[in-house]
């Protein structure tokens, strides 16, 4: 059974069937429901202006970094030149991007990990029979964000499948991987010629339930390399055998030298090779080739059941890739914004001027009561939006909102005027 423990600020529910239940909500009243519902849409109205013209210097930012890109880069070079910028100041696309995903990702309410956190994941047991090796250096920049955090019970095969034993695994439940490669040279520098991956490009991916201890697995330059368990199975019996073969060719090999050493002057006696010695020799050479070869194959098809097991696993956790994560990000963003804003709204309204510390145990004690969540509600970026919005305000740190006809009357202000643009 898995246990959900929320340590962000996600709300895990939709916009849309939040705002039906606190519409019907006793907490509501009744003569405010139609106008507080106005409020509602108008909040999502001009929120999604602001995410749109987010969208459009996210996608301005990462167009020339995008290694799915289809257009050319003439409108690029043909860009007039920031006058703003001091002489001597180059402008870093790369850098820009960087900042602006950081942005969006904290609306987004994802969290990033940690230096410390990824090396434990290092660290820690993983789920899975495999181990993976990830070139770090191959980055010039590598960050992770994260959403959720989901434990359950897995069953871990012990004794070669024989036994299982139970395990609690931790999982993320969204991962976003921003990277950058190297440039070319560094990987010159290194006579690494065949690579998986297009040196200087930046990537964006998107994963879902990842396991903690294996956040390796979704870096798109690691290695399936085998346990130590692994090795052992494949190369003991491979061992005796190669002992049992040898034992039996011992006639043969002590033939073989002596017959070298006959060739080459040490012994002086005449080499001669009867048919029979023959095919004993090319038997016995035979059975060794064809062990070698087993021996190989088994190899081989045991790494290829390493890189099976790890492809399937992220074939069904890929959610989306690079311009993609931008818009899935975007809406995801979106949606957190409205659904912060509207319940400080609403909650304001119903339950009267109040501290912000108050306003946000209300809404937190409401989402375990009537919905049966554990949320840790962002309550000062909610009551910023609404102050911003101009639909409420704060005194000697108290917040009160407007009422549903005045706060509507000042949406549709922000509306008509038109908002500042977005940071």
């Amino acid at each position: 059974m898995a246990e959900s423990v929320r340590d962000d600020h996600f709300l895990p529910v939709r916009r849309a069937d939040l705002v039906r239940r606190l519409l019907a909500d006793p907490l509501v009243p009744v003569a405010e429901r139609a106008g507080i519902a106005q409020v509602c849409a108008a909040l999502g109205d001009l929120l999604h202006l602001e995410t749109r013209r987010r969208a459009e210097r996210l996608k301005e930012l990462y167009a020339p970094l995008d290694p799915n890109r289809d257009t050319s880069g003439v409108a690029a070079a043909a860009a007039p030149v920031d006058q703003d910028r001091p002489p001597g100041d180059h402008h870093d696309t790369g850098a820009d991007f960087s900042g602006a995903l950081g942005g969006l990702l904290e609306r987004a309410n994802y969290r990033r990990i940690s230096d410390e956190e990824l090396e434990r994941a290092y660290r820690t047991e993983s789920v899975f029979r495999v181990r993976l090796h990830t070139r770090l250096d191959d980055f010039a920049e590598l960050v992770l964000h994260r959403r959720g955090l989901r434990r359950r019970q897995e069953r871990v095969p012990r004794w070669f499948g024989l036994r299982s034993r139970p395990l609690d695994v931790d999982y993320f439940e969204r991962v976003v991987m921003h990277v950058r490669f190297q440039d070319a040279d560094h990987f010159d520098a290194k006579r690494r010629a065949k690579l998986a991956f297009k040196p200087g490009t930046t990537v964006l991916k998107l994963f879902e339930n990842i396991p903690v201890a294996d956040l390796e697995m979704i870096f798109p330059n690691s290695e399936v390399r085998m346990r130590l368990s692994d090795q052992l199975v494949l190369g003991v019996p491979a061992l005796l055998g190669g002992f049992t073969i040898l034992a039996n060719l011992g006639t043969t090999l002590l033939f073989v030298a002596g017959m070298l050493l006959a060739w080459l002057g040490v012994r002086n006696q005449t080499a001669t090779v009867t048919h029979a010695e023959l095919v004993a020799l090319g038997a016995s050479l035979f059975t060794l080739a064809i062990f070698v070869t087993r021996q190989l194959s088994r190899l081989r098809f045991r790494r290829l059941q390493f890189f099976k097991m790890l492809a399937d696993s992220l074939y069904y956790r890929n959610l989306d890739n690079n311009a993609g994560v931008l818009h899935h990000l975007l809406d995801t963003a979106e949606e957190e914004e409205i659904k912060e804003a509207v319940l400080a709204y609403v909650f304001l309204r119903s339950g009267g001027a109040c501290r912000e510390g108050d306003l946000d145990a209300t809404i937190e004690s409401w989402f375990a009561t009537a919905l049966g969540l554990t949320v840790d509600f962002e309550v000062d970026d909610a009551v910023a939006k609404l102050e911003r919005l101009g639909v409420a305000s704060q005194q000697d740190g108290i917040w009160t909102a407007l009422a549903p006809d005045a706060a509507f009357s000042a949406l549709r202000t922000q509306w008509s005027g038109g908002l500042a643009a977005a940071e």
